[in-house]
Order: C-alpha cells, then structure tokens, then sequence
C-alpha cells in the first residue's frame, strides 16, 4: 500500500488542510502508529525498538504540554497572591525607599543608610516648593541604618505646617570625601496599583513598587 492509501485510512490529509488543536495532534500521532503497524511489511515488519522509541517521543512531548500547563496555573496562582498580600497592606503604616513624605502634625520617622563610614550627617527638611526650611545634624558612624525624627518645626523654631516636604541626606567621611546615602520614609499605604503582573503601593506622596518596603507596622 502506497502513502497515500495511508493518508486516507488515518485521515492526516484533512488534519493538515485545518489548524491542528493540541489535542488532535495527540490523536492523529496515534493514528500514524496504528496504521504504521497496521500496513507494516510482514517479511519485514518494524523494528519494536522503533515503536518504543515513537511511544517515548509522544509521551515526552504529552509530558511537556502538561507541564506548561501547570506552570501557567502556578504562575496565575502566585500572581493572584501576590496581588492579595499587596491589597492586604492598605492602611497600614510602611518604610520604603523615598525622600517625600507627609506631615500630619506628628514627629515624622527618617531613616537613612550610610554606604560607608561618616564623620557630617546632615538632614536637610525640605518644602513642596522645594524651598530648604530645616538642616538638623543627623548622626554619624560606621556604614549601616540610622533613624531620626522630625517634629514639624522650622529652622526658626516655628511650626512648617502640615502638608508635604522632602528629606534628602549628605554624608562625608573623615577626609572630607562624600559618602553614599539612601534615604527612607514612613507613611500609611492609601492604595494599591497593579501593572505589568508588578504591585505599587501609594504611601504618602510617593508611588512605589513593592520591592522597596523595608517594614511593615
């Protein structure tokens, strides 16, 4: 029997004149071996090895589809997750990487990271116009976290008024040489933006991604 009387008996012609689903390419793989065997030779028919190995191909690629499967399901999971813990942070009160904040009338926590030993920490307190309204000597050491706070009141001693300001840190070393800072601010988070499978937190007046939470309260 020639190609062709087998592409009828399984049918493959009209399988491939149509888009082939994923699980008619299962069926039509099984159709091939059935009549592989089927119109074999007799005086010399296929070799067993040569079937087991077909089998062991079709398993193998079965065994990848159900795997991608199951890793999109987890994927979706874990998004759903993740989404879940972020909503979960509303309200609550969080430290992220950040210099602008705002003031509610109570002292305000400012924490920095020095990269390296300082001798000068300066604060510098800071409008929304940007406008320099308080330095406060932070303090010095060895490379790591400090925290200070900030109790609302201006370089003359008066009260800046609630609203939103901006911290930003300079750090020298014993030669006079600058050293690296990162700042961080504590605020309630008063939302969640979800974008691109990434959660952003509103905190304060500042929208961050949720990688830059340093603790939770």
């Amino acid at each position: 029997m020639n190609a062709g009387d087998i592409n009828a008996a399984t049918g493959v012609s009209e399988l491939s004149a149509s888009p082939v689903q994923k699980e008619v390419g299962k069926e039509a793989f099984l159709k091939l071996l059935v009549a592989q065997m089927e119109y074999q030779d007799p005086l010399d028919p296929t070799d067993n090895t040569e079937f087991v190995a077909q089998l062991a191909q079709f398993s193998s690629l079965e065994a990848m589809q159900n795997m991608q499967a199951d890793i999109g399901d987890l994927s979706g999971n874990m998004n759903a997750l993740r989404q879940q813990s972020s909503s979960d942070l509303v309200g609550r009160v969080v430290t992220v990487e950040g210099s602008v904040f705002n003031y509610n009338g109570n002292p305000v926590p400012l924490a920095y990271d020095l990269d390296g030993s300082a001798s000068d920490v300066k604060v510098n307190i800071y409008n929304s116009s940007g406008k320099l309204i308080r330095t406060i000597q932070g303090q010095a050491g060895p490379d790591g976290e400090y925290t200070m706070f900030w109790d609302g009141m201006d370089a003359e001693g008066a009260p800046a008024g609630e609203g939103q300001y901006s911290v930003g840190v300079s750090a020298v070393d014993a030669n006079g040489n600058d050293v690296g800072v990162t700042t961080y601010i504590s605020d309630i988070v008063s939302s969640v933006i979800f974008k691109d499978g990434e959660s952003f937190l509103n905190v304060g007046a500042s929208l961050v991604s949720i990688d830059k939470i340093k603790g939770i309260y």
